[in-house]
């Protein structure tokens, strides 16, 4: 017998109520020892995230789904923003994740000896990842700091949750329980980005003072417009009542959210995916879909002229400025990107093959706040890639993003059930979403972007194991 199938044979027999109880019982110990041997060191966060690993472990070995849906229920508070930097709590949770995450990938692969890969976007995604750690070296040398190269470069690793997403969400039920739970975690955050602009403008006289509140709402603009994109395209395939109202309100709510992040591309976005969903609707549901949507615009008008007290006029001169600044290039926010991006071509056109590092900063001049300004971020995510890992590595990480694209209409055509047709429909819009918010900004690279495109991905490759679920004898060879 050889050591993985030692191993295996091992920890599977640790199944025993006995044993788990003293596996309990030394956790918990370990717990209060190390709670107590860090307090003095003030990492009171340590031991948090020493017990949600531990959990996380536990689930991994013996109901790996519940993980799943650990994850998906505690991410809302990694996407918001609470702070500047990093609160203890967002440590807390992104360092469990991560942990969780490595051990399952020794787990999968080392214990059980299963093969990661199954198809040419996941090769891409392991020989990007592989390459990553030549960066910080490049980083390095230009004078990056090592603590701020890895802060930003450990997101992508979080992509790799989209593999264990595929290999555990393999029946209808438990889809439908992901999905409601991450549903439920986007309809609280949009909620709260809702009212922390309502409390930012409470007291506001002026349309500047609007348009900078947005700055309360510590989620990007786009990842609603997304939710509203998914929200419309399952609402065109769905039959049952109960469903459709629930899914009007987390649409109508996702799209409010929208509304009151001031971004232009997140409004395009939302008018886009309605439009898409109507065309691509099943032709027995396009009554009740025109009629959710003819519900969704009324409500949304109806709830901004109700609440929105004194400040209707003031929004309403405030669209109709910004709506009619697309296209001009007078716009102080265009021409910023602009500068920033000519900065970012040049520096691109110096180090076309490897970069210039993760975490380094460039110097541009900002319209908007007149004056210069040192940052890492870009406003084009394209070029922001190959700012930062050089031109062939971010033509890697899109290729990995290109080939997962073109699945999804393979799955759209090929799947039998409709439930599979509207997942697989929800991720080609999706993926487009992103692909073109990645225009106007930097969405696969940050922490937030990061989350939603391993959602993405492992949404789409639970659709082969529903299919074979529900059509056993099919015969299902998208994989290949």
């Amino acid at each position: 017998m050889n050591i993985q199938q030692t191993a295996s044979t091992y920890i599977h027999s640790l199944q025993s109520p006995l044993t788990l109880t003293l596996i309990a019982g030394i956790g918990i110990l370990f717990s209060l020892l190390s709670s107590f041997a860090v307090y003095s060191l003030s990492l009171e966060w340590i031991p948090l995230v020493l017990a949600f690993s531990i959990g996380g472990i536990a689930l991994i070995v013996y109901k790996p789904v519940y993980w799943l849906y650990f994850v998906a229920a505690t991410m809302r508070f990694i996407l918001y923003d609470e702070e500047d930097g990093f609160s203890i709590f967002e440590l807390t949770l992104g360092l469990s994740y991560l942990l969780t995450l490595l051990f399952w990938l020794f787990w999968y692969v080392i214990v059980q000896r299963k093969t990661l890969v199954r198809n040419k976007p996941d090769m891409l995604l392991i020989a990007f990842l592989c390459c990553i750690p030549f960066n910080g070296i490049i980083a390095y040398t230009n004078g990056v700091d090592p603590v701020k190269w890895f802060r930003e470069i450990h997101n992508y690793i979080f992509i790799l949750y989209y593999f264990p997403i595929r290999e555990y969400i393999t029946t209808k039920k438990e889809l439908i329980t992901l999905l409601a739970i991450i549903a439920l975690a986007f309809m609280s955050l949009s909620i709260q980005n809702i009212l922390a602009y309502k409390r930012a403008t409470t007291d506001a006289k002026y349309a500047f003072q609007l348009i900078f509140a947005r700055s309360a709402a510590r989620v990007n603009s786009v990842y609603f417009s997304l939710c509203a994109a998914f929200g419309f395209v399952a609402l065109s395939y769905m039959k049952k009542n109960y469903l459709r109202v629930l899914l009007t309100i987390f649409v109508l709510i996702t799209v409010v959210a929208s509304l009151t992040s001031m971004a232009r591309t997140s409004w395009v976005i939302v008018i886009a995916s309605a439009l898409f969903s109507m065309v691509f609707a099943p032709r027995n549901n396009r009554v009740f879909f025109t009629t959710a949507l003819i519900t969704i615009i009324v409500s949304t008008i109806g709830g901004v002229m109700l609440f929105g007290g004194k400040n209707v006029g003031i929004v309403k001169k405030i669209i109709d400025k910004r709506l009619s600044s697309v296209g001009k290039l007078n716009d102080y926010s265009y021409l910023t990107r602009v500068n920033e991006n000519e900065v970012a071509l040049e520096l691109i056109q110096q180090y076309p093959l490897g970069g210039n590092g993760i975490g380094k900063d460039k110097l541009h001049y900002d319209l908007v706040i007149k004056n210069h300004e040192y940052a890492s971020y870009i406003h084009n995510g394209y070029i922001s890639l190959a700012y930062k890992l050089g031109i062939p590595m971010a033509l890697l990480f899109f290729s990995f993003l290109g080939g997962y694209t073109i699945l999804t209409l393979q799955f759209f055509f090929r799947s039998y059930d409709k439930i599979s047709k509207g997942l697989a429909l929800c991720c080609f819009l999706a993926m487009c979403v992103y692909f073109v918010s990645n225009i106007a900004g930097c969405v696969f690279d940050i922490r937030q972007g990061v989350f939603i495109t391993f959602i993405i991905i492992g949404l789409l490759n639970t659709i082969p194991n529903i299919e074979n679920s529900l059509h056993p004898d099919g015969e299902l060879s998208w994989q290949k």
